[in-house]
């Protein structure tokens, strides 16, 4: 498919983007009930940023109540902080630097996890013996002749060595192949368990969903100018059905929308296939959102792909559903990932978003 040039079009691409950087800085805050704790029996009570885990990890952003300055804490400032019946941090010193590690469960052993730039991390302490990495590699090797995967296997030696006196969990251990959130709290459990009479270990992890789905069915105009339209913006209705799916544990506000949007242009329909990293502002009643991604494009039996960027707001009507609004910039990708080449159209629709 040819596109005509239309130079005006280069300024209205910079504002876009533009807006999507306003509204990502704009919607980073997100400050929840909890509490910062000084030192042992030394708490102050009132509202901490959440953010992901590699920030949380390395700063506290606090303040007393929305009218108060924001205090920044690092891990050498206090022993941790804790959001009301969710996650809580405390601070350690990891490899010569201190941290604040998420506090998964504590029992007779204890479970932290750290999110860094690289990857996830996951500790385990106990009285009387020291705070450890549970270490935990795959990668592609080759032996001379071919190449094969290889998965470490230390971190079943450490947690045999520090769940020693519970030989009975040692056929459960040899089988966690990786290191992870509810694998190890369930055996750190089943430990405490073993081991423990009468007092309860204490979970601090937040329970959380492995996957949620958000349906939504919308409608809308597709604002399109290019050769098949003469050079002249025009409009066509379009509707479709898209799905936001939410993985909280990689994040707790990206989602990653799919779905189709169609057509009638010219004597065919065109269908859109979004695929696109989504994030949406998790509290309020209007919650803005961004996406960035691709669109796979039928059209006359042919296959291209175009780049897009996307704004909108989630409106809340109810518990469980929102009135959607949303604008897609979609443009002909040049062959730089996600860069774009030249405006295609311009995607205005509304919806209503389902949870499930």
């Amino acid at each position: 498919m040819k596109l005509i040039k239309y130079q005006p079009m280069k300024k209205q691409i910079i504002i876009f983007f533009l807006l999507i950087i306003s509204i990502t800085i704009s919607a980073q805050a997100d400050f929840r009930p909890g509490y910062v704790i000084k030192s042992v029996g030394d708490t102050i009570i009132g509202e901490i940023d959440y953010r992901s885990d590699l920030r949380m990890g390395e700063i506290c952003t606090f303040r007393k109540n929305k009218n108060e300055k924001t205090i920044e804490f690092l891990p050498e400032d206090i022993y941790g902080f804790r959001f009301i019946d969710s996650k809580y941090f405390i601070s350690k010193k990891v490899n010569l630097k201190t941290y604040f590690l998420e506090y998964l469960i504590n029992g007779k052993v204890n479970i932290y996890y750290l999110r860094d730039s690289y990857s996830d991390h996951y500790y385990i302490d106990k009285d009387g013996e020291k705070l450890i990495e549970l270490p935990y590699t795959k990668e592609v090797r080759n032996n001379g002749k071919i190449d094969y995967t290889y998965e470490s296997k230390q971190h079943i030696g450490i947690l045999n060595y520090y769940m020693n006196d519970a030989p009975e969990l040692f056929e459960q251990i040899s089988k966690i192949k990786e290191p992870e959130h509810d694998v190890l709290i369930r055996i750190a459990e089943k430990y405490h368990n073993a081991v423990c009479d009468g007092k309860k270990c204490i979970i601090y992890e937040k329970k959380l969903p492995a996957f949620k789905v958000n349906v939504e069915v919308l409608a809308g105009t597709n604002l399109i100018q290019n050769e098949f339209t003469g050079g002249m913006l025009k409009g066509f209705f379009t509707y479709g059905a898209l799905a936001h799916i939410w993985l909280p544990r990689l994040s707790e506000r990206v989602y990653f929308k799919t779905g189709f949007e169609t057509f009638a242009f010219g004597n065919e329909n065109l269908i859109f296939f979004p695929f696109q990293f989504e994030y949406i502002f998790p509290t309020g009643i209007i919650r803005p959102k961004i996406a960035l991604g691709y669109f796979l494009t039928v059209y006359s039996y042919q296959l291209t792909t175009c780049s897009t960027g996307s704004i909108g707001a989630n409106i809340k009507l109810g518990k469980n559903i929102c009135l959607s609004l949303n604008t897609d910039c979609i443009f002909t990708p040049n062959n730089i990932f996600f860069i774009p080449d030249k405006y295609f159209s311009t995607s205005l629709t509304a919806g209503l978003s389902f949870s499930f």
